[in-house]
């Protein structure tokens, strides 16, 4: 019996993590439909996905398309990557339905798409991938800023891997100040360089 239907879009690194948590949400029954177009992605996902968990709790994969989606589903994940996010997300809205969504970080490409994301969910529940707020270390860390005036927050990492993954920290601050974020300096001392990934620096 199944108790949840769940859609994942994008198997790679990332959709691969979501795919593992799924298969251990004892003792709920999962199924999962996965919308991913590239071949080797899918395929691996899922070996990874399958060899990290002993005793699986989704009772099924299946890959699919915007065409062949269910009417709706419990919960839809988008771990695509960032560009086209807008257009991928509003063409789920027109293929199936779901009331809760769960979006990776980075969300898109330019403010003109985080709008149309900002538009196509409002009235959803939307959590993106940014969990550091719940967290009981910087919890502890914005509770003794607020009662010391914390002024500064400096974070050193020398495998940092993707620069994306400062939106973590950007975020994390933007909650321990409790407010907006008005200025970020994207400078780098040794300068940008191209990124493996085609478009991506």
């Amino acid at each position: 019996m199944i108790d949840k239907h769940v859609l994942i879009v994008g198997l790679g690194a990332l959709g691969t993590r979501y795919l593992q948590a799924l298969m251990k949400t004892r003792p709920v029954k999962v199924a999962v439909d996965i919308v991913e177009p590239n071949d080797g992605n899918f395929h691996a996902g899922v070996r990874v996905a399958s060899q990290a968990s002993n005793s699986s709790c989704v009772v099924a994969i299946k890959r699919s398309n915007h065409g062949t989606l269910r009417q709706a589903y419990d919960l839809v994940i988008v771990a695509s990557t960032a560009a086209g996010r807008a257009d991928i997300i509003n063409r789920l809205m027109q293929s199936t339905s779901t009331s809760y969504w769960i979006l990776e970080k980075v969300l898109e490409q330019s403010t003109e798409a985080l709008e149309a994301i900002r538009r196509d969910l409002a009235g959803f529940k939307a959590w993106v991938n940014t969990p550091r707020r719940g967290v009981d270390f910087y919890a502890s860390i914005k509770k003794e800023g607020k009662r010391t005036g914390l002024v500064e927050f400096e974070v050193i990492d020398e495998n940092f891997s993707l620069c994306c993954n400062a939106i973590h920290f950007l975020d994390t601050l933007e909650w321990m100040g409790e407010g907006l974020l008005c200025s970020a300096d994207l400078s780098s001392p040794s300068g940008w360089y191209e990124a493996d990934r085609e478009g991506f620096k």
